[in-house]
């Protein structure tokens, strides 16, 4: 009885032609990663940030507030203003004179946000794979 599916293994050596390590299939050197993410950490440091920021307590992510509020109208979110705390990963950042909006990622889902540039810190110029916190309403 033949299965119904064929699958055919090719072997590419070129994915890592120099690796030394003990599981051959890893496409790169584990100690190099290791090295890697020790000098961004120190890159992070050295620009005045705590690489481990304290404890954020958020109320919601971005997917469980896509999921609560993607119905609501305007009128009843201005009206309400329900106050959320949320974190994400910026995946996108325009600045528009004192106004600026954010793309953020988390569970799945992408947040836009509003941000008026004059209540908030500079933005660092190589912020492009950052992670914000917001507390504020809907």
């Amino acid at each position: 009885m033949a299965l119904p599916y064929n699958f055919v293994f090719i072997w590419r050596s070129d994915l890592a032609p120099g690796f030394r390590g003990e599981n051959s299939l890893l496409p790169f050197d584990p100690q190099d990663q290791y090295l890697q993410r020790q000098k961004k950490l120190a890159e992070i440091e050295a620009r005045g940030h705590d690489a481990y920021p304290h404890k954020f307590d958020w109320t919601a992510t971005p997917a469980e507030l896509v999921e609560k509020y993607a119905s609501a109208d305007a009128a009843a979110l201005e009206a309400s203003k329900p106050p959320v705390r949320v974190a994400g990963r910026i995946v996108a950042l325009r600045l528009h004179g004192k106004a600026g909006f954010a793309h953020i990622s988390g569970s799945g889902q992408r947040l836009q946000i509003y941000v008026k540039l004059d209540i908030v810190a500079p933005v660092p110029s190589n912020c492009s794979r950052c992670w914000i916190w917001v507390t504020s309403s809907v």
